[in-house]
């Protein structure tokens, strides 16, 4: 809470963010994709592809951000002793996960509202594909942000 709180903001809708920059990306490219490129390219449909892609690749990338630079935007925190370096990382990979996902959950369901997508043939694939994106997604960012936190210490 603190976090979405320091993130957001504590007045209006700032933390309703989480959820907008994503889908204003996404249904960006879509347009910007669907404007430049066909309908079909090499027998797949561009809309559910840019969505599927995308998002993922907004995962991975908010997932990075936000992990980088977690520990230097929250040293003060480590004075506390309950608290430790997994707690800080985990809170900002909940809030990208979880926001990340519920715009993916909004652009499925408006695309499947006006027929550019259809649902799933296979429920579990859907899910453990998204549940493994996200593991890999949060190793590969605490990999990196372990790289930068070396190379910030090691310089002090």
């Amino acid at each position: 809470m603190r976090e979405m709180a320091t993130r957001f903001g504590r007045e209006g809708l700032g933390f309703a963010w989480i959820v907008g920059e994503p889908l204003l990306f996404c249904f960006g490219v879509m347009i910007l994709w669907s404007a430049t490129k066909p309908e079909y390219e090499h027998g797949v449909r561009l809309i559910p592809f840019v969505m599927t892609g995308y998002m993922s690749l907004i995962l991975i990338r908010h997932l990075i951000g936000a992990l980088s630079s977690a520990l230097q935007a929250n040293l003060g925190l480590l004075y506390h002793r309950k608290i430790s370096p997994i707690h800080i990382f985990a809170s900002r990979a909940m809030i990208e996960i979880g926001g990340t996902t519920a715009a993916f959950v909004i652009v499925y369901v408006i695309l499947l509202a006006i027929g550019q997508v259809s649902l799933p043939h296979d429920y579990l694939t859907l899910y453990a594909g998204w549940v493994l994106l996200c593991w890999v997604g949060v190793g590969f960012a605490l990999v990196l942000a372990g790289l930068r936190c070396a190379m910030m210490f090691s310089n002090a």
